[in-house]
C-alpha cells in the first residue's frame, strides 16, 4: 500500500476531528452588537431542535467589517462535521472510482497489447502462407507445363479448375502413344502399317499416328473375324 500524501493525511485528520465534534448541521444564530453598533460576536448553533449555541466568530483587527464577521460564522457553520464527513466520503468514492477506471484501463491496455500480438502473429502466418502458396503455384505451373497441359501457367483459380481435365487429357494421349509403341514392337514388319507405294521414311513425314491407329483398328477387326 502506498504512503498517504498530504491531502490524504489532512482528510484522515479531519475525519477524526469531525467525528469528535458536535454533529451537524450547524447554523448561524444571530450576533452580539456593542453600544457603538459594531458586531463583536457572530454565533453558531447546532441546527438540530434545541441544539443551542456551540461556537462563535469574533471581531478583531483582522476582521474588517461586520459582514465579514458574519461571513466567518456562516463559513464555520457550513463547514460543520456532517458536511466535512460527507465531502470526505464523496472524495473517497471518487478516488475508488478513479482507481477502478485506472485498473480497467490497465486491463484494456493489456487486452489491446495481446490483440496486437495476435494480429502480428496472424500477419506473420498470412505472409508465410502466401509465400508457401506462391511456391506451390510455381511447382504446379511448372509440372503442368512439363507434362504439356494447355492451361495458363499463372496458376489461377481457373487454372486449378481446368488442371484435372488437362492432366487427364495428357494421360490419355500418353496411354495412346504407349499403345501405339507396344503395337509397333509386336508387328513383324514395318510394312504392316504401310499403304501401297509408301515406305517407313514416307510414314515418318506423313500422318504416322493416324496410320498406326488405322492399322491397330484393322488388326482388331481381323482378330474378331479370324
Amino acid at each position: 500500500m502506498s504512503k498517504p500524501n498530504a491531502a490524504q493525511k489532512l482528510a484522515a485528520d479531519l475525519v477524526v476531528l469531525a467525528e469528535a465534534a458536535t454533529p451537524g448541521p450547524w447554523v448561524t444564530d444571530g450576533d452580539y452588537v456593542n453600544e457603538h453598533g459594531s458586531v463583536i460576536h457572530a454565533y453558531i448553533a447546532n441546527g438540530r431542535r434545541g441544539g443551542g449555541r456551540i461556537a462563535g466568530a469574533f471581531a478583531n483587527c483582522l476582521v474588517k467589517t461586520d459582514e465579514q464577521c458574519r461571513a466567518n460564522a456562516a463559513f464555520i457553520a457550513g463547514a460543520n462535521p456532517k458536511a466535512v464527513l460527507v465531502l470526505i466520503a464523496e472524495n473517497d468514492r471518487l478516488r475508488d472510482l478513479a482507481q477502478t477506471e485506472i485498473d480497467n484501463a490497465s486491463e484494456s491496455a493489456k487486452e489491446v497489447a495481446g490483440a496486437r500480438m495476435t494480429l502480428y502473429a496472424l500477419e506473420q502466418k498470412t505472409d508465410r502462407l502466401k509465400a508457401e502458396n506462391e511456391a506451390l503455384r510455381k511447382i504446379i505451373s511448372g509440372s503442368a507445363t512439363s507434362c504439356g497441359a494447355a492451361v495458363s501457367v499463372d496458376c489461377s483459380l481457373d487454372f486449378m479448375g481446368d488442371l484435372p481435365n488437362e492432366i487427364s487429357s495428357v494421360i490419355t494421349k500418353l496411354r495412346r502413344d504407349a499403345e501405339r509403341y507396344r503395337w509397333l514392337r509386336r508387328v513383324d514388319s514395318d510394312y504392316a502399317i504401310c499403304t501401297p507405294g509408301q515406305d517407313w521414311g514416307d510414314m515418318i513425314e506423313s500422318h504416322l499416328d493416324a496410320q498406326v491407329d488405322a492399322s491397330i483398328a484393322a488388326s482388331g477387326r481381323e482378330q474378331r473375324h479370324g
